[in-house]
């Protein structure tokens, strides 16, 4: 009885890695075909970090706001990413109505679009596993 909740167990983790797999190849052809070009992994944590800061907070976010995450790179480094995710078009860069040294930083509408598109791929490969655990 003993080896057969074993076994199980280790089937239950193959299925979840293989649905991981699945979603990652899911997230480069989303990368590939999405209609922007592929996101370093710094550009990629900052988006990710300025969508949930904008999905939690209601005040605006400030690109100072954003670049003082300095543990994942250095400050410098971090603002020429956020140019580079302006000029693909997955950021909105807009002056302060106050102080137009502070800019305002929004996610795209194609940002969003990139989000979605993760998340329907993501509860697929999810969906396929329990489908495939099921059988």
């Amino acid at each position: 009885m003993e080896k057969l909740a074993k076994t199980k167990q280790i089937l239950q983790k193959s299925i979840a890695l293989s649905a991981y797999i699945r979603f990652l190849h899911l997230i480069d052809v989303i990368d590939s075909t999405g209609g922007w070009k592929k996101l370093d992994p710094l550009e990629e944590s900052l988006l990710n970090k300025l969508v949930l800061m904008a999905t939690k907070q209601d005040e605006p976010i400030l690109v100072k706001d954003l670049i003082s995450i300095a543990s994942i790179a250095s400050q410098a480094t971090l603002h020429g990413r956020v140019k580079s995710l302006e000029r693909k078009g997955l950021i909105n860069l807009i002056a302060d109505q106050d102080d137009a040294r502070k800019k305002h930083v929004y996610p795209t509408q194609l940002a969003m679009k990139r989000y979605e598109m993760l998340s329907d791929n993501f509860e697929r490969a999810l969906g396929s596993a329990e489908q495939a655990y099921a059988n």
